[in-house]
């Protein structure tokens, strides 16, 4: 939570999918020993092909993490298309929820509750006005004048929403949040 990090959620998307990544393979390698890990030339599954292959073992109760997942890999994907913008609002409300499954997915599965092993608490501080992600991927909002690239994610992400409650999903990919200022002197 260091305030000046250059990069800073490129850094956080990257080493996200790598933490995904290694659990995914640990997930397989414990419990679908039958998915053949290791290939012959002694390269493990991709990462594409360890998320299909736990998705499809745990079906509908992963598949919110699935979509959460599969949004941060694509922006780590495309990450040099997403320079000109600043849409590190969004990727905050990916994060947040995203690192929720980890933690939920781990504890599920490997009994490791990352609540004792650390009191992590994060907060959100910023120095321009707050708003909410919501207001930023709404159709009247400063998306209008954004790339192309920047409305692809934008629909990708409204897309994975929409998808997991048409599958009946009430589990959110995106946090939102609302900041206040309280004058404590006035408590």
């Amino acid at each position: 939570n260091k305030p000046l990090f250059p990069y800073r959620y490129e850094v956080c998307v990257l080493l996200i999918i790598n933490a995904w990544e290694l659990l995914l393979k640990a997930y397989i390698y414990k419990f679908i020993p039958q998915a053949k890990l290791f290939k012959k030339d002694g390269t493990t599954k991709t990462f594409d092909e360890c998320l299909s292959c736990v998705s499809s073992t745990l079906g509908k109760k992963f598949a919110a993490s699935y979509e959460s997942i599969t949004l941060l890999y694509h922006y780590r994907n495309n990450i040099a298309h997403f320079y000109s913008e600043d849409i590190n609002l969004i990727i905050f409300s990916l994060i947040k929820p995203n690192v929720s499954f980890y933690a939920k997915f781990i504890k599920e599965h490997f009994g490791v509750d990352l609540a004792d092993e650390t009191g992590l608490i994060l907060l959100p501080i910023g120095f321009s006005k707050p708003y909410s992600p919501i207001d930023f991927i709404s159709s009247s909002s400063a998306i209008k004048n954004s790339s192309i690239e920047i409305k692809q994610f934008i629909k990708e992400i409204i897309d994975s929403t929409s998808n997991l409650v048409k599958a009946g999903i009430d589990e959110p990919i995106i946090v939102d949040f609302k900041m206040s200022l309280i004058n404590e002197k006035r408590i």
